[in-house]
């Protein structure tokens, strides 16, 4: 796998872009479920090609700190889903549960730099959820 990733992260750093590997949840995958464990498949490859993501949702179901998580990545960290926690729907459609304070101190931790995205369904209307998600993460990050 190594080997066949190195090719791959290879190609994809001469095009300027990544391959990247995302966890999941033990819902869907048997494997690769942490943050740590993608990051651990980076370092053994070690290729500027290859990187890890985080998301939030899978992240609620198999990591014990968001922090944790994200700081396990260091630098191999190159992209962050976000999602409400319970249900996959946007940011603050949980309620109390879609906190993301935690993870965003190891963000910030870490100086990342990169993109986060939403990688949801959406309950409400979206003219007033989605801004309202925004602001919810504009929030929470400023608390972390």
């Amino acid at each position: 796998m190594c080997e066949q990733f190195t090719e791959m992260g290879t190609f994809a750093a001469q095009h300027g872009t990544t391959v990247i590997f995302e966890p999941l949840n033990r819902r869907e995958a048997f494997y690769l479920r942490q943050v740590a464990d993608a990051a651990s498949i980076c370092r053994d490859i070690n290729n500027p090609g290859v990187r890890c993501m985080g998301d939030f949702w899978h992240m609620t179901w198999e990591e014990t700190s968001d922090m944790g998580a994200f700081l396990s990545a260091g630098d191999y960290l190159q992209h962050v889903h976000v999602a409400s926690r319970k249900t996959r729907n946007m940011p603050g459609e949980d309620g109390a549960a879609d906190n993301y304070v935690n993870g965003f101190k190891g963000l910030k931790m870490l100086g990342y730099d990169k993109y986060v995205s939403f990688e949801c369904g959406c309950q409400g209307d979206r003219a007033v959820v989605v801004p309202e998600a925004i602001k919810l993460l504009r929030e929470q990050w400023e608390e972390a």
